[in-house]
């Protein structure tokens, strides 16, 4: 599978591939598990960049502007930040000027 993203949380390594699916692997990098991240039941596709904040993943959803608030324990969508005023004050160019990268900063 491809790598898209990759964050850090106490147990393991979390890794995205662009659909629906975060695999979990340990500090030797052997696969432990996967959870298909859902929204009222409904799969969250084109998870791309991640990020730890505290117990949750952040993920941007690839040529959107949202970025997902995940609990990774659960497989579970606990929020959706909206991050147009963001790329409206960047000044999008192209429709290839998307979201692509995310950090937390307490």
């Amino acid at each position: 599978h491809e790598g898209w993203g990759i964050a850090a949380l106490p147990g393991g390594l979390w890794i995205s591939d662009g659909s629906s699916l975060l695999r979990r692997y340990d500090d030797q990098l052997r696969w432990c598990e996967s959870r298909r991240v859902t929204r009222a039941g409904l799969p969250v596709r084109h998870l791309n960049a991640l990020c730890a904040a505290g117990d949750r993943l952040l993920a941007n959803l690839w040529y959107s502007h949202w970025v997902a608030e995940i609990d990774p324990s659960a497989g579970r969508l606990t929020r959706m930040v909206d991050c147009r005023n963001l790329i409206a004050a960047e000044g999008r160019r192209n429709e290839h000027h998307v979201l692509n990268g995310i950090a937390h900063d307490e």
